[in-house]
């Protein structure tokens, strides 16, 4: 492992991954929600927001209506 670290190091690979990720997220922020990078998005990203599913969950429109 040493050798290969040695060979091909890993040049920042964390932050530079992160980086486009939020990068990603900064320009498709509508495709964001319900996949693993809203996590990133909401830690990372100021101002962006997007529902979780517990929102939905707490906020089910059918939840309102009397039968």
């Amino acid at each position: 492992m040493a050798q290969i670290l040695k060979t091909y190091p890993r040049l920042n690979c964390g932050e530079s991954l992160l980086e486009l990720i939020v990068d990603q997220i900064k320009r498709k922020p509508e495709a964001i929600a319900f996949t693993w990078m809203s996590e990133i998005g909401r830690c990372q990203v100021h101002g962006f927001s997007c529902p979780t599913i517990a929102d939905l969950i707490q906020n089910n429109p059918l939840d309102k209506i009397n039968r």
